[in-house]
């Protein structure tokens, strides 16, 4: 495989924006006890209801970038080399930038560390997204362990 285009950048865009319902509904059912369950289950078939709430767009990202990576990492295995840049979150640690996520774990733990977008804007939207295309540039120009 040439590793010169293994390399993959995915930029989450953590504007506003993406704070917005995204129209995806989840299901979550909860009881107490047995019988509690038998009534729910009762009333979901025939009312055909057990919608708690709407994911948001960031949940949908989210989800969406942790099942390509997933792909990829079982594709690709060891020779993936992927950074997730979000904007508006710093990432100064150029030198890990493709040591940092070997495996969906590490993935997860970052997507755990970052609270979902803010409805209201506070900064400008459009310049967070300008630094993380710079980021990105950097990071495809920043060689890898792999490739020295």
């Amino acid at each position: 495989m040439d590793h010169q285009r293994s390399k993959t950048v995915l930029i989450l865009d953590h504007s506003s924006f993406f704070a917005r319902p995204s129209g995806v509904t989840f299901n979550v059912n909860v009881q107490n006890n047995e019988q509690q369950q038998q009534q729910q289950q009762q009333h979901d078939e025939t009312n055909n209801e057990n919608t708690l709430g709407m994911k948001s767009l960031w949940t949908c990202v989210v989800e969406c970038v942790l099942e390509y990576c997933r792909i990829l990492f079982d594709i690709f295995e060891d020779d993936a080399l992927i950074t997730l840049i979000v904007t508006g979150i710093d990432q100064r640690d150029q030198s890990s930038w493709w040591n940092r996520y070997k495996n969906l774990s590490q993935c997860m733990e970052f997507f755990a560390g970052i609270q979902p977008p803010n409805e209201r804007s506070t900064v400008n939207d459009d310049d967070l997204l300008k630094h993380s295309l710079n980021e990105a540039i950097t990071a495809l120009c920043t060689r890898s362990k792999k490739l020295l």
